[in-house]
């Protein structure tokens, strides 16, 4: 087990096998799902934010904004539920790593192109869905084994179809070096 994780959740279904990372409201497993013995990334709601409720509403709404799309640019949510306490979604597994290290890497500029059109396929794919992310950058693009790339994390993202409000008036969302300026 990865040497990050110090608190396994039990989902049931799931075997953990590491951490791939951590973010502000949950944490990311490489998991094999039983049922189809496949690779999935898990992702679980961090335990210090299981008592506020709109924590949870946001990140079971991410689950299923995500679900409605169908883009090979946009990760694939494979499960959504809830073990005990603690709210997850399955998504694919993508292990190619992400967009922020292929950019200190160095890409060329024929990739850059290429990877930009396919992003805003899958971004122009979202809204005509009714879907805005609200949090692209680098760090939530990542690859298939392949390099193709995929958007992730749509854990603020807004759908334009509902009334339903997870954001407060005066409260900025969203990563600050990326964020647009309005």
């Amino acid at each position: 087990m990865d040497s990050k994780a110090s608190y396994l959740p039990q989902i049931p279904g799931y075997a953990l096998e590491s951490v791939l990372g951590q973010g502000g409201m949950a944490t990311v497993y490489l998991a094999v799902q039983e049922s189809l013995s496949r690779h999935v990334a898990l992702k679980v709601m961090k335990q210090a934010l299981l008592a506020d409720e709109d924590f949870r509403k946001r990140f079971l709404n991410e689950g299923r904004l995500v679900a409605q799309l169908s883009h090979p640019n946009i990760v694939t949510v494979h499960d959504i539920g809830t073990a005990g306490d603690s709210p997850y979604l399955a998504m694919t597994y993508l292990p190619g790593g992400t967009l922020q290290a292929r950019i200190r890497e160095g890409l060329s500029v024929a990739k850059a192109i290429d990877v930009m059109r396919r992003l805003c396929d899958a971004i122009g794919y979202a809204h005509r869905h009714g879907i805005v992310h609200r949090d692209i950058k680098p760090g939530n693009i990542l690859f298939t084994d392949d390099g193709i790339p995929v958007i992730t994390d749509f854990g603020i993202a807004k759908s334009l179809a509902t009334e339903t409000q997870l954001t407060s008036t005066g409260v900025a969302m969203g990563s600050v070096k990326y964020m647009s300026p309005e």
